[in-house]
């Protein structure tokens, strides 16, 4: 499977999941006509599921930036992980340097071991930022979901509610 077209999937997903929440704004936005807030009311359900909606949609553009970072902090980790292992397999020539057959960069061996050791640690802090990433980009992802769902639902009650509640 291209990682490629899963990505690239999921990026058109996010954003026809936030482009529908939008627009489910905008429509209830434009057929909403003000009333006087009451405890139990059609208008006070379309009111609160509107506002869930937007919250829905506010999470949706986070989550799609939580996912842009993850990309970010991934393609980092890989540049890191491909620049240690071509340390770690190089062989010192006559002159006793390390070539990096990726960069062209001549190296003393202090010195590979040296970045050998930074290029550790950044693996190790660019993998802790990535998984408190993922968590997010996944705690985004269902309160967006249950946001989005409420907030149709109260929609679909408003409406089928209406007529009862105007006449009570």
């Amino acid at each position: 499977m291209n990682v490629g077209y899963y990505r690239e999937g999921l990026q058109r997903f996010e954003y026809f999941v936030v482009g529908i929440s939008l627009a489910l704004c905008v429509y209830v936005g434009q057929t909403l006509h003000p009333e006087k807030l009451r405890l139990l009311s059609a208008y006070t359900i379309e009111v609160i599921s509107l506002a869930l909606l937007i919250v829905s949609a506010l999470v949706g553009l986070k989550r799609i930036e939580s996912l842009i970072q993850l990309s970010r902090l991934n393609g980092q980790l890989l540049d890191a992980g491909e620049k240690r292992g071509e340390i770690i397999k190089a062989i010192p020539n006559a002159q006793r340097l390390i070539v990096n057959e990726v960069t062209g960069e001549a190296l003393s061996i202090e010195a590979a071991a040296k970045w050998k050791r930074e290029l550790t640690e950044k693996i190790k802090s660019l993998s802790k930022l990535i998984e408190e990433q993922r968590t997010k980009t996944s705690d985004l992802y269902m309160w967006r979901n249950r946001l989005l769902l409420i907030g149709f639902c109260g929609l679909v009650l408003a409406k089928v509610l209406a007529p009862y509640l105007r006449t009570g």
